[in-house]
């Protein structure tokens, strides 16, 4: 069971995949057979990306339409929702056009603060509306427009944005100048990629990535050595405990995705693509690969994901289609078939770790690299006195610490097909189940066999879901 993560151009072009590369039909026809073991989320950002081209024309309309289904067919509506607020990832299954009719009706792309908070029908809330530009205009912005820093070639792009600030150092200057950015995303690039282009070259920086070696050691020891002495790392420190008093996941890996943009890591044209390509790699991170075929996004994807030691592999479309055409996905085994990938597992694999556990009983742990189940990647072999533990869990070292309900479902009903029944009688994976999931309160399945017990746990802070065999015979 694999959980990918495809970039929207990889979404746009297996959708044409006829008039695109011949391995996108290839890659469509593996994706569209292998629901069960290969999941493909979609996320926010995936909307954002239709939203901004979203137009009212009948045929503009029916188009995007025509995308969302077909993201909703592929992705079976697994979603990686981001919760803005808790600044986190949490899994939801969600119609990808409901979930974009509601974005529409919440996101204007065309703000304007007085607009929004005046020029009401109704007095009462245009008396409100006033009221709030007044106190927006009373609380002062913070920023110091005097200070030489804004003044110094690191900075020289932002004082560009500053425009309404400038008139009105206050709270409603600094909003004023949020939505414009948001508002002309091509005249902001431009910007941006002059100042950052200009600082590039002041600085002397290698504008071939590819001489970089590892990027952020190469920016540690030659590219930043500002005015206040300070380093490439002190820098990123400090613009992330400026962005929140509490550090979060989110705002560390986007900061260090951006900073290889801003100093010449495989950089790109537009100031919106960059902000959503972040996105992407951050949603990315929680799968088990992110698939793109932009250049300068798989760099930085990976560049970050080494840096934060974040598993997930990144790819192109091709390379990726290569992947899945080796890759053999067994939907059913039989009891013996599953002991004896367990043993090859045990013979094969390589010792990673062998030990004496808390009473004194052998233990190993086995890195498998063809994965029992489409889903186990380590087990445990421990020998007590009158039987045998294998532990089988999935070693993950992404952010991701969740599990959708589809994939439980399709664990369960793989256990199920090879012992049948648990010992409660429950068979296929039921609505009650994924509610007990929802509101995490499974209690795990149990199988007793004349030679073994066998559980199906979840532990939603540490191992994830995991089986125990408790073997009362040798492996054959």
């Amino acid at each position: 069971m694999v959980r990918v993560y495809l970039d929207w151009n990889i979404w746009s072009s297996i959708k044409q995949r006829e008039q695109r590369s011949e391995h996108y039909s290839l890659l469509y026809s593996i994706l569209n057979k292998n629901k069960k073991n290969i999941y493909l989320p979609y996320s926010q950002t995936h909307l954002n990306d239709l939203l901004r081209s979203f137009s009212k024309s009948k045929e503009a309309e029916q188009y995007t339409y025509e995308d969302l289904d077909f993201l909703s067919e592929l992705s079976q509506d697994l979603c990686l929702h981001y919760d803005s607020v808790n600044k986190e990832i949490k899994p939801i299954i969600f119609n990808a056009r409901q979930a974009f009719e509601n974005l529409e009706k919440n996101v204007s792309m065309d703000f304007d603060l007085d607009r929004i908070f005046s020029g009401h029908d109704d007095p009462v809330l245009d008396n409100i509306g006033k009221s709030i530009i007044k106190l927006l205009k009373s609380v002062p912005s913070g920023i110091d427009l005097d200070s030489q820093s804004l003044g110094t070639p690191e900075l020289s792009y932002f004082d560009n944005f500053l425009v309404n600030t400038k008139k009105e150092n206050n709270l409603y200057g600094v909003l004023k100048d949020m939505l414009n950015i948001i508002n002309n995303p091509k005249e902001h690039s431009k910007i941006y990629t002059q100042s950052r282009n200009s600082n590039i070259e002041r600085m002397k920086i290698d504008t071939n990535p590819k001489n970089w070696g590892e990027p952020f050691n190469y920016l540690e020891k030659t590219a930043l050595k500002n005015s206040n002495g300070q380093s490439f790392k002190d820098v990123i420190d400090l613009s992330i405990n400026n962005q929140s008093k509490r550090t979060s996941q989110v705002d560390n890996f986007i900061t260090h995705y951006l900073s290889l943009d801003l100093f010449g890591y495989f950089r790109d044209n537009q100031l919106s693509n960059l902000l959503d390509d972040a996105m992407h790699a951050y949603n990315g991170a929680f799968c088990d690969y992110f698939i793109t075929d932009d250049k300068n996004t798989l760099a930085k994807a990976k560049a970050v994901y080494d840096y934060f030691n974040i598993s997930t592999s990144v790819c192109s479309s091709s390379e990726f289609t290569n992947i899945l055409t080796n890759l053999k996905i067994v939907d059913k085994l039989s009891p013996g078939e599953l002991f004896n990938c367990i043993t090859k597992a045990i013979l094969d694999s390589d010792l990673i770790l062998e030990a004496m556990d808390s009473n004194n009983n052998p233990s190993a742990i086995y890195k498998i690299e063809k994965p029992i189940m489409s889903f186990f990647n380590r087990l445990q072999l421990t020998d007590y006195e009158d039987y045998k533990s294998i532990f089988l869990f999935k070693k993950g070292g992404n952010f991701s610490n969740f599990m959708f309900w589809l994939e439980f479902e399709s664990i369960i009903n793989t256990i199920v097909q090879i012992f049948g029944p648990d010992y409660y009688g429950n068979s296929s994976f039921t609505k009650e189940e994924r509610l007990e999931i929802e509101r995490n309160e499974w209690k795990g399945r149990t199988w007793v066999g004349d030679e073994f017990n066998f559980t199906l746990e979840y532990d939603s802070n540490g191992f994830g879901l995991y089986t125990q065999f408790k073997l009362r015979a040798e492996l054959d």
